[in-house]
């Protein structure tokens, strides 16, 4: 079974309580509570990567403290621009064959269409073969995930090309050369290089017209540089999501505005890499030999995606060290489970994609607050503590078939307006 099969059947399985609040530009998470083994945590926390341009979208209103039971409210501006159907090309790329193989990269450039799916101890983790099929499977989990973190306001179709079930596009260098090892400057320019390959080979192949999609997904062979820097084939080729900057990087022409497809009548301005598999060998950092390793593509799949859609990053993007961590997608959460079922996005960026609205808790009152399985859309309370600041918090849990879910229940929120602190004298699980 693929990994995105087992995604589009489990991919409930975690479910973390979260409380998440913004404070200025810090990236701290504190345990405040254990109870039945079950974790609580406030993250104080501001996306790191742009933080000044993701404050500016979400300008706060001044929070007055209202008595009525609870209201709805949406202070945060959210992220727009994104159309409720989404239209996706995905492109299956592969490199000039290796003869011999080289050793700087894992594979030998092109796809693995080796049938392993039904031999014994073999990879039971997005086994090969990795043919069209299996690549429609990848972004049949990815368009289950949005649409459900979304509420089913997200709805993603797509297209692989090129459309023979084990074909590919065949470009003339080899995978090493896109990724070259040097500085991150170095790297990127690469990437952004790979993506204007891929969709130059696929507009001169084939008929394709890429006005019809919104998003470009490159699949290419191999897999990712992903993990560590401290296993034996460097060259392996990182997955990112190639915005407008780091092709303007690549291409330093004034004139560049995208990459030309259709006879330069629509132009390609980002898109997202991502290799075959994940599933690689990896240096063991005590024994210092190498183990394989079987890693689900859908986080790194849908992670990347996410990006493209406008989710910011959440780890720290200086140092690359977490943030959040597994609590969100766009941090460790998207290698939840070694990848196979990525966290949801955080309440916050739920808000800033437009995906849910918070409901604002008043002083003095009880409220049960559902998982999303039993409320059957996404339920975040914010609760003001000044004029600024305010948790958001959302009651996850892990249940795979939903036949034990509870509600939370937060007794006795009190409001000392003299301190502008707000304080949760009890939470009840």
């Amino acid at each position: 079974m693929t990994a995105s099969r087992i995604f589009n059947k489990l991919f409930s399985l975690f479910k973390i309580q979260i409380m998440f609040t913004l404070f200025n530009n810090k990236a701290i998470m504190t345990p405040i509570l254990m109870k039945k083994f079950f974790p609580v945590f406030v993250i104080i926390t501001c996306a790191l990567s742009g933080a000044g341009q993701i404050l500016d979208a979400q300008t706060h209103k001044r929070l007055f403290h209202s008595q009525e039971q609870a209201q709805s409210a949406y202070s945060p501006k959210t992220h727009t621009g994104i159309p409720s159907t989404l239209r996706v090309l995905a492109l299956r790329v592969q490199f000039r064959l290796e003869e011999p193989d080289f050793s700087g990269t894992t594979g030998n450039g092109h796809f693995d269409l080796r049938d392993l799916r039904n031999l014994p101890d073999s990879i039971r983790i997005d086994p090969p073969p990795h043919d069209k099929r299996y690549f429609e499977d990848q972004l049949e989990a990815m368009k289950n995930y949005f649409s459900d973190v979304s509420d089913g306001l997200l709805d993603i179709q797509y297209t692989v090309k090129p459309d023979g079930m084990n074909d590919a596009y065949t470009l003339n260098q080899f995978m090493y050369h896109y990724g070259i090892t040097g500085t991150q400057s170095i790297r990127d320019i690469r990437l952004a290089k790979l993506l204007k390959d891929a969709v130059t080979i696929a507009d001169t192949t084939d008929n394709i017209d890429f006005s019809q999609y919104d998003y470009v997904i490159v699949f290419h062979a191999g897999v990712g540089q992903d993990f560590s820097n401290q296993d034996n084939t460097p060259n392996d080729i990182a997955s990112r999501f190639i915005s407008y900057d780091m092709l303007k990087k690549y291409d330093t022409t004034a004139s560049f505005d995208g990459i030309p497809v259709n006879n330069g009548s629509h132009k390609i301005r980002s898109g997202v890499i991502v290799p075959e598999t994940e599933s690689q060998y990896l240096v063991d950092p005590v024994f210092q030999v190498d183990v394989f390793q079987e890693i689900g593509l859908s986080g790194i799949l849908i992670a990347n995606f996410g990006s493209q859609l406008g989710m910011p990053d959440l780890f720290n993007t200086a140092n690359g060290r977490p943030a959040i961590g597994m609590f969100g997608l766009e941090d460790q959460g998207a290698m939840n489970a070694n990848g196979l079922i990525p966290s949801e996005p955080d309440p916050w960026t739920k808000i800033y994609m437009g995906w849910a609205s918070p409901v604002i808790l008043t002083d003095s009152a009880n409220f049960h607050l559902y998982p999303r399985k039993l409320a059957g859309q996404n339920t975040v309370y914010k609760l003001p503590i000044n004029d600024y600041e305010y948790f958001l918090i959302e009651n996850r849990q892990k249940d795979v078939v939903d036949n034990n879910l509870f509600p939370v229940v937060i007794s006795k929120i009190d409001t000392i307006n003299e301190n502008r602190t707000t304080i949760i004298d009890t939470v009840y699980m």
